[in-house]
């Protein structure tokens, strides 16, 4: 039997949507999607047992006006760099009867541990804003196969219209962006030009740099083995580890916004063993932490370069 805790991300093999474009315009993307006849599982929620219809790409959500669990399909967009949200035009939708989605349950049945995202729209299909994507505004399409009472959404085609006079943005590498349902009109959005991303501080100290790829989270060294010549003569106790301002971390939201940005560069903690002597050799060496870059992007061969 299935325990529904905390946020509940399906998993089944049983598909819910096919997406199709049906038109594309400079300003507009027309699009199908067919939802496929759910499975039904059951659940346990406090002292109460459930039966609630599933597919592998929706996910639950408690809607607090009708009290009742629903699940919700979402599908990502790009938005201009000016974050306006896209007009939504339901141009067909065919229905089924279908009564098997449970009546009201009341939040105070939840365990206490147990959070379900809120949905508070009782539309059929709605967008609504979402996290920043890099340099790219983002929202998700919400279809709620359920918004009808006693009835199942099968198929609804509908365009999404964005302004015409959107203010153009930065181009990027498409592939970057290809999951997102209008990839292509979006490829000029970005709100930061990507060269403004590469720049290092100005109050970097002065002296010989040597970059080091840190693939995994941990402890990594560096040792006489590390130079790929010779090594360098100062005394190493003196010398510092620079790493990406984020750490491997997600970037925060700020950073494409209004906030300015951070030093890409900036000194993180170490510590040291048999550097007393002033000279690297044997098994003198420096210990930091690092983690690698937070993401799956393109073939996965990023790297955060600390030096």
């Amino acid at each position: 039997m299935n325990k529904l805790i905390a946020v509940i991300i399906l998993s089944s093999s049983l598909m819910g949507m096919d997406i199709s474009i049906v038109e594309r315009e400079r300003h507009s993307i027309t699009v199908e999607v067919s939802i496929a006849n759910p499975q039904i599982s059951h659940y346990e929620i406090g002292d109460r047992s459930l039966n609630l219809p599933r597919w592998s790409d929706a996910a639950f959500s408690y809607h607090p006006q009708l009290e009742k669990i629903v699940p919700v399909f979402t599908i990502p967009i790009l938005l201009p760099p000016d974050g306006v949200l896209p007009q939504i035009e339901i141009l067909q939708s065919q229905l089924s009867p279908d009564q098997r989605l449970p009546r009201q349950i009341h939040r105070n049945t939840f365990a206490p541990d147990m959070e379900l995202p809120l949905i508070e729209s009782e539309q059929m299909i709605s967008v609504m804003a979402d996290e920043d994507f890099r340099s790219f505004n983002t929202a998700r399409i919400l279809i709620m196969p359920y918004a009808e009472k006693d009835q199942r959404l099968e198929k609804i085609t509908f365009r999404l219209t964005f302004p015409d006079n959107s203010p153009a943005g930065s181009s990027q590498d498409l592939d970057l962006i290809s999951t997102y349902l209008n990839s292509d009109m979006a490829s000029n959005w970005a709100k930061i030009a990507p060269a403004s991303l590469n720049r290092l501080s100005q109050t970097l100290p002065s002296g010989q740099w040597y970059r080091f790829p840190v693939n995994d989270m941990g402890i990594h060294r560096i040792n006489a083995n590390s130079f790929p010549g010779t090594i360098p003569s100062s005394n190493p106790a003196s010398w510092q580890v620079y790493a990406p301002n984020y750490e491997g971390k997600s970037l925060s939201f700020e950073l494409s916004n209004t906030a300015p940005l951070p030093d890409n560069l900036k000194a993180i903690s170490v510590q040291t063993k048999g550097l007393e002597d002033g000279v690297m050799s044997g098994n003198d060496e420096i210990l930091f932490f690092a983690q690698a870059l937070n993401g799956n992007f393109k073939s996965n061969s990023f790297t955060h370069l600390y030096g």
